[in-house]
Formats: C-alpha cells, structure tokens, sequence
C-alpha cells in the first residue's frame, strides 16, 4: 500500500539522520545547538510516523511500532542517549559563557557576534514577537553599534515577509522601523485574536489531563504577560485572555486558581504548573487504570504518543516517561 511505503521511507530516512547524527559526536563535529535542534527534529518525525503508523493500523502493538521507529530498538535508543549526555555534559558550560556575554553586553553596550549568531529568528507569530524582541534587544539594540548597522542586523533575524514590511526603509532609520514593528506587532486587537485562535484549537473545554493543551495554556498566558510589559492598555488584554482561558477550565480547578477571592494571570499559571506536574508524576499509575493490560494476545499501544521516542530529549538525564516536563521547564518565568 502506498501509506506503508510511506511510512518505510520516512523510518528509513530518520534511521539514516540518527546514524550521522551519531557518526557527527564520534568525529567531534556535533555542537550543543545544532544536536538539540536535530534532536527535536527526530522527535517530530517519530511522532508523524506513529500516529501515521495508528491510523492505518489502530491496534498495532510494540513489535510492529519497533520495526518501523528505529528509537524503538535499543541500537538507536543508545546513540541517541549518548547524544542526549553530550549536550548535558557541555549545555551548563555554554549557558555560563553566553550568560557571561550578556553581562559584558548590557554593562558596555559592545556586540558580540557570537551570542547574536546563536539567537533565534523571528518567524512572523504575533506571539512569538515579543520574545524575540527581548532577545534582539539585549544582543543588539542596547550596544552602541550605529543604527545602520542595528537596521542590518535586524533584518538578518526577521521573516521574509515582516522584512517586505520594512523593506521601504533605509538603515539610518532604525528608531522609525522600531516604532513601526511596535505599533503592528503589539497591536491588542490582533494579539487577543491570535490567542484566541490558538485557545480555539484546544476545544470548548480544556483537557485537564491533557499535559501538552496545558502547556500551549501556559504560553498563552506567559506571553499575555510579556506583551502587556510594552502595552499602555496591558490590563485590558490581561483581563480579556484570562476570562477566555478560565471559561475553558472546570469548576473544581477554577477555584484552585482564586486566591483571596481574586484571579490574577500569575495564579492561574502556577496551578497549570502543577497540575502539568501532577499529570506528569501520576502518568504511568493513570494509564493502568485506564488501559489495563490484557491477559491474553501481544501488548497493544492504546497511547496516541509513543512511550519512548521522547525518552532522548530528556537534557536533565532523568528517567520520565515522557518529556511534558521539559516543555514546562521553559515556562518557568
């Protein structure tokens, strides 16, 4: 069938990209940075070859997932643990030296190429933009380049079309493109439709259990508050996301989040925080009760997530199911 032939082309594509990957930290040519990307991009293969791999046989067990997902098979799941301990072993080093740099940065104004190098790029998201505005502001906009050079800089980082957006522009008006890029892109009417939008994927109800809904909740609200930082009219788009999330909770977790009688954005994040860690710690207990193991016939996968393909992206080396909790890691503001 054309859908297997499908699947057995992309598992061997993803074998061939876990062996260079592999082959890459033998020779020493594997950095910090370009390891954690290609990771999270074997990552998001193996979940599009399971859940391709669930549709067209929904009651396909261990031994068939293994033979089509090499992260099955302990070959694999070895390189890529050694590649998930390269990255420990050197991540804590690189932090410290780029923390380092920004110090130098923001206390003399200098620029250094190397910590810009490593920062991310604008995609055109309405909710990443503020974040990728701090970025930008610290490694660049507060130094004492000359605008020309800032506008330069500034364009290497933005997406294509932001850049159409500016491109009638000359560099030595830098201040006027900023004040340009705040006026669209920290627009409260399109900022609250594009969170609305992605809440509106989440349902009518949010899945208290469902640790990933809880995440994307999160950054909704992380970057409400951001956002709001750089707002003359902040509390007006606070009170309108938070009323849109909170009507999507249930009773017995909306009133978790009050205290003193009084919703705030910050108490609803901390108690997502928890219930994600709950979720997280409780996974394997929850998913017995759900899905009792049968007393007869091979072992079935009944999760729509594999059990194992995100065991590598674990940074902090701990042994977890799942890697939810990394995601919430990055939210800890």
């Amino acid at each position: 069938m054309e859908e297997e032939s499908s699947i057995k082309s992309k598992s061997l594509a993803l074998t061939r990209k876990i062996q260079r990957l592999h082959q890459a930290l033998i020779c020493n040519q594997l950095t910090v940075v370009s390891g954690k990307e290609e990771l999270v991009k074997i990552h998001q293969t193996v979940e599009e070859i399971f859940d391709e791999i669930i549709d067209l046989d929904p009651l396909a067990d261990e031994k068939k997932l293994s033979s089509l997902i090499p992260t099955y098979q302990k070959k694999f799941q070895g390189y890529l643990n050694e590649i998930s301990e390269f990255i420990n072993s050197n991540e804590s080093e690189n932090q410290n030296d780029i923390r380092v740099q920004e110090d130098v940065q923001e206390t003399n104004g200098t620029f250094d190429a190397q910590s810009f190098n490593l920062m991310s790029s604008f995609s055109g998201n309405y909710l990443e933009f503020p974040r990728f505005w701090e970025s930008f502001e610290l490694h660049v906009d507060r130094t004492s380049l000359p605008d020309p050079v800032k506008f330069d800089y500034l364009i290497k980082k933005l997406d294509s079309t932001t850049t159409q957006k500016i491109n009638t522009y000359r560099g030595s008006q830098y201040k006027q493109v900023k004040d340009y890029l705040f006026s669209y892109f920290f627009n409260e009417i399109l900022i609250a439709k594009e969170m609305k939008r992605k809440l509106s994927k989440l349902g009518r109800f949010i899945k208290m259990f469902d640790v990933e809904a809880l995440i994307n909740v999160i950054d909704v609200l992380n970057t409400t508050l951001v956002v709001s930082e750089r707002m003359r009219t902040s509390e007006n788009l606070k009170q309108e996301i938070l009323l849109e999330v909170t009507a999507r909770f249930p009773p017995w977790f909306l009133s978790e989040c009050r205290t003193a009688s009084t919703l705030t954005i910050e108490n609803v994040i901390d108690k997502l925080r928890n219930q994600c860690n709950y979720v997280e710690t409780t996974a394997d207990r929850v998913r017995r009760q759900n899905f009792p193991p049968k007393k007869e016939g091979p072992t079935i996968s009944h999760v729509r997530r594999p059990p194992q393909s995100s065991r590598f992206l674990n940074c902090n080396n701990q042994p977890r199911d799942t890697m939810k909790e990394l995601q919430v890691d990055r939210y800890q503001i």
